[in-house]
């Protein structure tokens, strides 16, 4: 859960489909205008090819992307989700509804009428986000480091699309357990249902964030970012370059 400080605004789905509760977010509506870099098909480079070859028995998440980058600036954002995919969207960019629908449609949804949640991460790579910030460098950061700068969801495809049977390891060893969501699970009945070709990242800037909520079975409530800064105990290191840049 989003709560939003006066700059930006949340849409949810009431009720969640089960596999999709760890990324049920999330709309925001940000009212400064926000650049979108968006990945086409982006897969880990290690994982890569495996649409067309046995998959490998591991990888690591640590490799470059295979992605295409296109760029644009879009205001006054909305983007509404129910039980995981998208249920409506409209910006300000254009006097006329009609043109800005038309816009979100040709550049975050490449002309699909819906698209999946396909990703939901807290990027926590704040001292790039500074940097970015003081050196106005944000639209010529890699888009792997670019999208860890904030809090992000991804509309399309999962980060695993193809690959979602190989083993996916972090630096540290652990596997990476969820590469699947609903959609992407129809492989196994008709991969023609399962993929959109497409995955588009949108990050929200840590100064437009009132909070991030996690809303627990037993109704714990665990905050983890409130008003752009980190509270959960033992993320306090994430929150000084706030304060050296």
């Amino acid at each position: 859960m989003i709560t939003p400080i006066d700059s930006t605004a949340f849409l949810a789905s009431a009720r969640p489909r089960p596999v999709a509760s760890l990324t049920t977010l999330i709309t925001a509506i940000l009212l400064a205008p926000m650049s979108l870099r968006t990945t086409s098909n982006s897969v880990f480079s290690s994982a890569a090819g495996a649409a067309s070859a046995a998959p490998p028995t591991a990888a690591t998440a640590t490799g470059a992307a295979s992605e295409f980058e296109n760029i644009c600036d879009i205001t006054h954002l909305t983007i509404e989700f129910e039980d995981g995919m998208i249920s409506g969207y409209h910006c300000s960019n254009f006097a006329s509804e009609e043109e800005n629908i038309k816009y979100i449609k040709e550049n975050v949804l490449y002309n699909h009428e819906s698209l999946p949640m396909g990703e939901f991460a807290i990027g926590t790579n704040t001292t790039a986000y500074m940097v970015g910030r003081k050196y106005d460098i944000n639209d010529r950061l890699p888009i792997l480091i670019a999208e860890k700068t904030g809090p992000h969801f991804a509309v399309g495809d999962t980060c695993y699309s193809w690959a979602e049977d190989t083993k996916v390891y972090n630096s540290d060893g652990r596997e990476i357990i969820p590469r699947d969501n609903e959609v992407s699970i129809l492989r196994k009945e008709d991969v023609s249902n399962a993929y959109f070709n497409c995955h588009t990242d949108i990050t929200i800037p840590y100064d437009e964030l009132g909070e991030i909520t996690v809303n627990c079975k037993d109704g714990r409530r665990i905050t983890i970012i409130e008003n752009g800064r980190f509270v959960l105990p033992g993320c306090e290191e994430l929150n000084k370059p706030f304060d050296i840049y």
